[in-house]
């Protein structure tokens, strides 16, 4: 049942995103997994490749800004009270070459960092976070690309 439960979650999570941000069925991703690791999403090389044979840049850049949308919304849905999201700023580092089909995996925040956060979007309706993904190929757990991104959450 449990397993239902993520998969329908995760699910809904795509749809969400892909319905509100139409540009990102060209990445042609998925969400793969929520669990203690995180967050994780993955995309095939083919439709984010660029002119020389590796994933583009921006496709990256994307697909690392929305794990961090992502967990942030995950992070949210137990708060019952209706909120937006936007990106704030966002800092990526490509430390090589992306040559294959890849993953992004967005950490879970620090506890510490999680409890401020819920506490400033409960107490005053807006909170601040920051999430931290990296980019792998599929079957390398070398960090092609990192990323860290503030997310701000405001209450409707």
């Amino acid at each position: 049942m449990a397993y239902k439960s993520i998969h329908k979650k995760l699910q809904d999570l795509q749809e969400l995103i892909v319905g509100d941000m139409p540009i990102t069925r060209y990445l042609q991703f998925s969400i793969d997994r929520y669990d203690e690791n995180g967050l994780v999403l993955s995309a095939p090389l083919a439709p984010n490749i660029n002119h020389r044979g590796t994933a583009f840049g921006g496709s990256i850049s994307m697909m690392a800004t929305l794990a961090g949308y992502g967990m942030t919304l995950l992070l949210l849905e137990d708060f019952e009270v209706p909120y937006h999201i936007v990106v704030q700023k966002g800092n990526i580092s490509f430390n090589k070459p992306v040559k294959n089909n890849f993953k992004v995996i967005c950490s879970h925040p620090k506890r510490d960092n999680h409890d401020r956060f819920k506490s400033m979007f409960l107490h005053k309706g807006l909170g601040r976070i920051y999430q931290h993904c990296v980019i792998q190929e599929m079957g390398n757990n070398v960090d092609a690309v990192t990323f860290t991104g503030a997310y701000v959450a405001f209450r409707d």
